[in-house]
């Protein structure tokens, strides 16, 4: 037996909405690239960690236009769709 699972996600504009804490978000980068970021809630950027330099941050920065929480994957034995 085949199943199927919902991974449907809401998605924020960066320029609205940035993530209240830090850890790997599902993001649009401004080049269309679709990727999973860290976010810096410190610092404020995607592509940084928390204990980062200020100008580390700064330096590995990736500008995003658009991010959501990576969603859960299937369990085992659950087919793609």
């Amino acid at each position: 037996m085949e199943y199927q699972a919902s991974t449907f996600s809401d998605w924020y504009s960066t320029g609205k909405k940035l993530p209240e804490t830090s850890g790997r978000y599902l993001v649009r980068t401004m080049t269309g690239d679709v990727k999973t970021l860290e976010f810096s809630a410190v610092h404020q950027v995607f592509n940084s960690n928390d204990w980062a330099t200020d100008e580390e941050a700064a330096d590995t920065a990736i500008e995003c236009d658009w991010w959501t929480e990576v969603p859960n994957l299937p369990k085992k034995g659950w087919i793609y769709a």
